[in-house]
């Protein structure tokens, strides 16, 4: 639906799920889908919520408020890592996965 990048940050809004059961969800990610950090990921149905939570990750990015969080990160051209973006859904921050925030 939505996808907006300005140098290393992207920020993705989908519908995920059908009709009946689906939600918007917000993906912020630091880096490339494939080789990145999701920094910030949330979901809701209520347009308002979503529009609300856009503007404040697109605040905080001006005031560069995730230039040192570490969030849920990937790297599929690594055979070692063992999390990547196909399960990124079923992911929820962690107080471990987030530092200095």
């Amino acid at each position: 639906m939505l996808l907006v990048q300005n140098g290393e940050y992207i920020l993705d809004l989908g519908w995920y799920g059908d009709k009946a059961e689906g939600s918007f969800c917000i993906h912020f990610i630091k880096g490339h889908w494939l080789t990145g950090c999701l920094l910030e990921k949330f979901r809701s149905r209520n347009q308002q919520e979503i529009k609300h939570r856009i503007e404040d990750i697109m605040n905080s990015f001006e005031l560069n408020d995730f230039a040192d969080i570490q969030g849920y990160c990937v790297n599929d051209n690594d055979p070692n890592c063992l999390r990547d973006f196909s399960f990124v859904d079923q992911y929820e921050p962690r107080l471990e996965d987030l530092k200095n925030r």
